[in-house]
């Protein structure tokens, strides 16, 4: 075959694999290899193609063909990328090591193999070898950012010195580095003195790398900002303080945030306070008023006197500002009570100056009255005086002044609620009084208000004066509020007529105040016509305004509680959120969400959004490591710890856990009881995730984006909308995770560990408990009910009693030898049966009257009620059909299979009984009778009807979907 025809074949494979037409690639490189058995380059494409496949035989043939590319030890270019993107689609990063090392053995002098066999390295965390590979190519090539990669593997290999892995490891690099940093870390536990040796072994040796380093690589940040880490993790943070005393250090001082993070902390570890003083002052007269800046001088002014230890406060003080108490404050001893207060009174001296100069000036900054603030912050954590209003500031004239001077800037609500904990009642009264004014003087012509200035000075009065505003409040309070608010929307919205549809009308926070309202009008009365009322104001809002997004989840929340699940779920996909975001953001639909989800009656709209959302998880093993690549690439060190912190964060996530278990839920809803409802990869993930890193969950969920603009003293818009006692978290998940582990694992299963030989060299120390996994899938902690509604409760109580009545008997049976223990059912089995049965009559009971009183049930209690019988009937019949299955000979005489039938019998009955409610319930969703609720909540000033359509069709879906559901699964 001449070379030119050669070329051309292998090309038409690469396109056939480009175009996703693989079993085209795969039939050609078998023609090309019956020519050339041995060809490597034929064989790695067959393996690409065949990998891309996804069908598990092509995956089994792509393993063993793969064997032999990386025994042949490729070198070739050509080869080694397509190798190297077959180890990926198989998900092999450990061959990728011994691929690219074997090739940079043949070629030592090939630079870019060498840099190819480092980063395959670092993709799965080993940094000792990935240090020495540095070194040595440092070495070969001199190039200065091979030293610093060697400087940064042996600072990592300082931090996660156990946190390598090997090929038999079925972990992840994010969960080994999770479990063993606790007892790796760079700050190790006191007394340690062989870990503390180790780590400063390391930190010495990448100090003595850099020394080899020519002095003008100090120019790259991140490399100068890496030295003065190790300096500083070696306790050297005098030589530090030099480095950055140079020119160049002044400059990158001025020029990097990262330099200026590590200067505070060397000062906070120096106590250099008259130095920073001055430092912040200067920068602060030159207009970089950064918030760093004012916490550190604050900090100058208060710890010249009293100094914190390193180890009691955060070296990195909390940010701008929240409802957050500060850190515990470090006891003031009697002799310096009265320095630090003139240390305070002078700090305020100087941000009063700069709040004179800045007015003087026509300057609109806000940083020194939010400097006051913070100072008073401070000083009230020292409790000087015993007095929680001690303080060196008038707090509530201080941000009255405030409220005059910004309060036509969003962000003026949200800086006085976040120091709302400063004020006693009598200061939170004359700020709602104040505000009250200000909001009836502007509210006197709304519709002569042309101004988005004047229009948000209207909005944070009308704020604060709720905010502020005593609790509890009547009904007929909210709705006069919210009509108040909706008609200031209305007339407000004429000023964003003319705005594009990629803005957001600036009204909108009215419309939002309004909608709250109502919801707290129906907290206080139970009524849902104000929900009603609520949900087709925010319709009206969200078609005036595309992208209010806190519009928008404020009505995924009102609908979500008329058991609207459909439309929640569309106005939910309208926020667009995607990768990431998904952790954040999917718990606003997915928290109980099989409730809304119709799987069971073929709508797998739920099902495919649990499913999209678990997909950040699994990208993130294979995307992360990509991204921690090209951080040392760019030299980027700074980041390359935030990678694997966001690695471990979303590897870890709560929601991670939260959403497989309700996609787990919403599948054996939709499978019903037959085999393959839970994968087997589901279960193993379910027990890791239960065994290994049960307490080291990340809550990473987003609630600062739903508005709350309640009542302080009062419930906050969360609580109000949240469907059960609390959001479901780790509690919720650990008790789902035990019913589903107790139900689909064998016991012996789940005692089973990972080899001690595996998790010794991951450096991994599972957790130690007194009893096995077995035993402790069977308890559950007042925490883990707290979290749980009655209904979850009864479905666990349910599964707990059938499981326990099931291995009683397996037990019994085992002992006995013969199969069928004494032949007749014993008393006790009669009562088991009996809870068991009336559990089901019971629950009927409950779902048929809330069924029967629409006005007073709101209709997710309903939904929450039936899905969680019907849940509670398949994990039933999944337990029951495995023990009848082996008992099938003798039904007649087993009492566990007699016991089962009957069970079967009047659980089945409850569950038609339920379908029938369920279905009159649908029957009843008039579009009609919604309006004649609610149109009088706001008058004329909201057209109801539209949205009263749609709801009425949703819900009537709902009812009618789940009662088909029911039937299709479990009845038919």
């Amino acid at each position: 075959m001449s070379r030119q025809l050669e070329e051309r074949q292998v090309r038409a494979i690469y396109e056939s694999i480009d175009t996703g037409s693989y079993k085209a690639a795969v039939q050609q490189a078998n023609k090309l290899l019956k020519r050339q058995p041995g060809n490597v380059l034929y064989k790695a494409l067959k393996v690409l193609a065949l990998a891309r496949t996804g069908r598990p035989d092509d995956e089994a043939e792509a393993h063993g063909l793969l064997d032999e590319v990386i025994l042949s030890r490729p070198k070739d270019e050509s080869v080694l990328g397509v190798t190297s993107h077959a180890l990926k689609a198989l998900n092999r990063p450990f061959d990728s090591i011994t691929l690219f090392e074997e090739a940079f053995k043949q070629a030592p002098h090939d630079e870019e193999l060498g840099s190819q066999a480092f980063m395959a390295n670092i993709r799965v965390g080993n940094w000792k070898p990935a240090q020495l590979l540095a070194t040595r190519m440092f070495k070969n090539f001199g190039k200065d950012r091979m030293l610093w990669w060697a400087v940064m593997c042996a600072v990592l290999q300082s931090m996660y010195a156990n946190a390598q892995l090997t090929a038999s490891s079925s972990l992840s690099t994010a969960t080994a580095t999770k479990i063993s940093a606790a007892s790796a870390a760079m700050k190790q536990p006191a007394g340690d003195k062989d870990r503390t040796d180790v780590r400063n072994l390391l930190l010495n040796l990448a100090l003595r790398l850099i020394e080899r380093a020519p002095e003008t690589t100090h120019a790259n940040a991140d490399r100068f900002a890496l030295h003065l880490d190790i300096l500083q993790a070696l306790e050297r943070a005098d030589e530090a303080l030099v480095m950055l005393d140079t020119e160049h250090g002044k400059h990158l001082v001025r020029t990097s945030p990262v330099v200026q993070e590590i200067r505070r902390e060397l000062i906070l570890r120096t106590a250099a306070w008259d130095k920073e003083r001055a430092a912040t002052e200067e920068a602060m007269q030159f207009v970089d008023r950064s918030w760093e800046h004012v916490l550190s001088n604050i900090n100058s002014h208060l710890y010249s006197v009293v100094a914190p230890s390193i180890d009691t406060i955060p070296i990195i003080d909390p940010g701008l500002p929240g409802p957050l108490p500060p850190w515990p404050a470090p006891p003031v001893p009697e002799d310096k009570r009265e320095a630090l207060l003139a240390a305070a009174q002078e700090c305020k001296k100087y941000f009063d100056a700069m709040i004179v100069q800045d007015g003087e000036a026509g300057k609109d900054e806000r940083t020194g009255w939010l400097a006051l603030l913070e100072l008073e912050r401070r000083v009230r954590a020292y409790d000087l005086g015993g007095r929680e209003t001690e303080g060196v500031i008038d707090v509530p004239e201080l941000l009255e002044g405030y409220v005059k001077a910004f309060g036509g800037k969003a962000v003026c609500v949200e800086d006085v609620l976040g120091h709302a904990e400063l004020l006693d009642e009598a200061g939170k009264e004359r700020l709602r009084a104040s505000a009250e004014a200000t909001a009836t003087e502007l509210e006197t012509d709304v519709a002569s208000i042309t101004s988005t200035s004047v229009l948000q000075r209207l909005i944070t009065a009308l704020k604060l004066s709720r905010a502020f505003a005593a609790v509890p409040r009547t009904a007929e309070q909210e709705v006069t509020d919210a009509k108040r608010y909706a008609a200031a929307y209305f007339a407000a919205l004429p000023l964003g007529k003319d705005i594009p549809k990629t803005e957001i009308q600036p009204a909108d926070d009215l419309a939002v105040l309004a909608a709250q309202a109502l919801v707290g009008a129906h907290a206080a009365s139970q009524d849902q016509a104000y929900l009603y009322a609520a949900a087709a104001l925010l319709e009206t809002a969200c078609s005036a305004s595309r992208y209010a997004y806190g519009l928008r989840l404020c009505l995924v929340r009102v609908y979500r509680m008329l058991g609207a699940g459909k439309l929640a779920l569309k106005h939910y996909r309208l926020l667009g959120a995607k990768l990431v975001q998904t952790d954040t953001l999917s718990h606003f639909v997915l928290a109980r969400g099989s409730m809304f989800s119709l799987a069971s009656n073929g709508d797998l709209d739920y099902l495919a959004e649990a499913t999209e959302a678990g997909v950040i998880y699994v990208s993130n093993t294979a995307e992360t490591p990509e991204m921690l690549v090209r951080a040392f690439q760019w030299e980027k060190y700074s980041q390359v710890t935030d990678f694997m912190t966001f690695q471990d964060r979303l590897e870890c996530s709560l929601q991670r856990d939260l959403t497989l278990v309700e996609l787990a839920r919403m599948r054996i809803l939709h499978t019903g009881p037959r085999a393959g409802a839970i994968t087997d990869a589901e279960l193993v993930d379910m027990k890791g995730f239960f065994d290994r890193i049960v307490s080291d969950r990340y809550d990473n969920r987003d609630l600062g984006v739903l508005p709350s603009l309640q009542p302080i003293a009062g419930d906050s818009f969360d609580k109000q909308t949240t469907l059960g006692p609390v959001a479901p978290a780790g509690g919720w998940a650990n008790a789902f995770l035990k019913v589903y582990l107790r139900t689909f694992v064998n016991p012996l299963e789940l005692d089973r560990q990972q080899d001690p030989e595996v998790l010794k060299k991951l450096g991994v120390e599972l957790p130690t408990h007194d009893e096995p996994l077995s035993e402790r899938v069977k308890h559950l902690t007042d925490e883990e009910l707290s979290e749980l509604t009655e209904e979850e409760r009864a479905l666990v109580d349910a599964v707990d009693e059938l499981l326990s009545w099931v291995e009683r008997h397996q037990t019994k049976e085992a002992a006995n030898g013969n199969g069928h223990g004494n032949g007749h059912a014993e008393g006790g089995d009669k009562d088991v049966v009996e809870r068991i049965a009336k559990g089901f009559e019971d629950a009927q009971a409950r779902i048929e009257a809330l069924a029967a009183d629409p006005d007073g049930s709101l209709a997710w209690k309903i939904l929450h009620a039936s899905t969680l019988l019907h849940e509670r009937f398949v994990l039933f019949s999944l337990v029951s059909s495995s023990v009848t299955s082996k008992n099938a000979s003798k039904k007649k005489t087993d009492p566990l299979a007699q016991g089962v039938r009957t069970i079967r019998t009047r659980g089945t009955a409850a569950l038609k009984a339920v379908c029938a409610a369920l279905t009159a319930r649908a029957e009843r969703e008039d579009a009609a009778t919604l309006v004649e609720r609610c149109k009088d909540v706001l008058g004329d000033a909201v057209e109801v009807g539209a949205t009263m359509d749609v709801l009425a069709a949703s819900r009537r879906e709902a009812f009618e979907g789940l009662a088909h559901g029911i039937a299709r699964v479990s009845l038919s």
